[in-house]
């Protein structure tokens, strides 16, 4: 069927050259290759990040860090990092690749020597070739009651 410029475009002969226009020009299958290898290339990506699952907690006086390694092929070195401003990171521990999927940790004890206030952890992770990539950022805020409560537990212990 071929409609002449006379013909108005009612919303029914719209829709009918808008699903021919999608048959004809294969609109929809390249669509969705499109979304299908856009969520391959996001799982590839999730699947190829050397940190995973990062996460810092307090457990008063220490914080804990936890992270999985994620595809860790590549890797030369993990470096947690530790900052109190936001913007210079400096490493507190350093471990080496042990595998794809291996857990790491780490407990920060050097903590409480000052006021209160937010720490944010990264893991710097070394690549092979000088390269570098970093996680995400933890934050976590220690507070007064968490020293207090501490140092209340030590002082029952010497009693």
């Amino acid at each position: 069927m071929a409609l002449e410029r006379s013909q108005p475009l009612t919303r029914g002969s719209g829709y009918f050259i808008l699903s021919i226009l999608m048959k004809r020009l294969h609109i929809v299958p390249v669509l969705a290759s499109g979304i299908i290898i856009l969520l391959a290339a996001a799982a590839l990506w999730a699947e190829s990040r050397a940190v995973q699952d990062f996460r810092a907690w307090v457990e008063s006086p220490e914080v804990q860090i936890e992270w999985t390694g994620g595809s860790e092929a590549g890797v030369t070195t993990f470096r947690l990092q530790r900052s109190f401003d936001g913007q210079r990171f400096s490493t507190i521990h350093t471990a080496a690749p042990t595998g794809d999927g291996s857990r790491y940790s780490f407990t920060d004890r050097d903590l409480f020597k000052g006021e209160p206030r937010s720490v944010e952890y990264r893991v710097e992770v070394g690549l092979i070739g000088n390269r570098t990539e970093w996680s995400e950022v933890e934050i976590v805020t220690l507070s007064f009651s968490n020293i207090r409560r501490t140092w209340g537990s030590i002082k029952a212990i010497f009693r």
